[in-house]
């Protein structure tokens, strides 16, 4: 009699590599689907987002063997033979992605780069969130866990702001500035040690830089003016120490505040709930739209 002893661990990679292909299918649906919505034609959708994979490859396999070259030894043969030589840079594959997503666009003339990126965050941030949770059930980091769900409030803030029209570009520096906020939210609570250049916290470093690209490009984008801004959070400031204020002399202001805070975890519950059901609605979606490619009607 043979007995087979299965070790979980040893099908881990494998279970990413099949989370991965999942998330990038979904997120490639709903990009397609918000392509349509806006009458983007197919083959610019298609065009697209095979140059965003293919730059996202290269430019992620690129940022690890610069980032962490002393791994790779500057050798070649390692960074090209990947099966054997593991290592991937998530923000590294993201400006692939956006660099060769934006050499083709730049040649389609009735096409804005931006407006093609913005329908585009909200599938990667999608994505996103099915990675983490796979990443956290294999690996049980709660930090992931943590992850997928700032991802998952993420993505139902860019539905929120989606019912109204933005400028273009508007979403893909909000997607930079909320998803480097939340980095370094958890940045605390991440216990890997890996620096740049033996010198700088790959983990702090990165999240910083995409902060200040995010704030610059809505300012550039917007063609915003930071003295009007400044002025508007000055005050936004005194308004709320006046709210203060009233809150503590005024007996009427003081019960709003309490009741507010008693049915703050019922609101956070139906806030939860929302969020998951707007996910399994996406999932959903994005599950039939694939049916349909293959000639299966919902």
């Amino acid at each position: 009699m043979i007995t087979l002893s299965l070790d979980i661990n040893n099908f881990v990679p494998i279970i990413l590599f099949v989370i991965l292909i999942l998330a990038v299918f979904l997120a490639l649906f709903l990009f397609f689907r918000a392509g349509r919505h806006e009458l983007v034609d197919d083959e610019i959708l298609f065009d697209t987002a095979l140059m965003a994979i293919f730059g996202g490859l290269i430019g992620g396999r690129l940022i690890d063997f610069i980032f962490d070259w002393q791994s790779y030894g500057w050798s070649i043969k390692k960074l090209v033979f990947f099966n054997k030589y593991l290592g991937f840079d998530w923000y590294g594959a993201l400006i692939g992605g956006a660099i060769l997503s934006y050499l083709y666009l730049r040649n389609k003339k009735q096409i804005i780069f931006w407006f093609i990126m913005d329908f585009a965050c909200a599938p990667v941030v999608f994505a996103l969130i099915i990675v983490s949770l796979g990443i956290y059930f294999t690996s049980q980091n709660f930090l992931y866990l943590g992850c997928s769900l700032g991802y998952l409030v993420i993505f139902w803030v860019l539905k929120r702001l989606a019912t109204t029209k933005r400028h273009d570009g508007f979403f893909v520096s909000v997607t930079l500035i909320l998803i480097s906020v939340l980095n370094l939210a958890l940045f605390k609570f991440n216990r890997s040690d890996y620096y740049i250049f033996d010198r700088f916290n790959y983990y702090l470093i990165l999240p910083t830089v995409g902060l200040c690209l995010g704030i610059f490009l809505q300012y550039f984008l917007a063609k915003k003016k930071i003295k009007t801004d400044i002025k508007s959070v000055i005050a936004l400031v005194i308004l709320g120490l006046f709210k203060l204020k009233r809150v503590m002399t005024s007996i009427s202001e003081a019960n709003v505040v309490s009741k507010s805070i008693i049915i703050l975890p019922l609101s956070l519950v139906k806030l939860i709930a929302n969020l998951v059901k707007l996910t399994g609605r996406e999932i959903y979606i994005s599950i039939g739209e694939l049916l349909n490619v293959f000639g299966f009607k919902k």
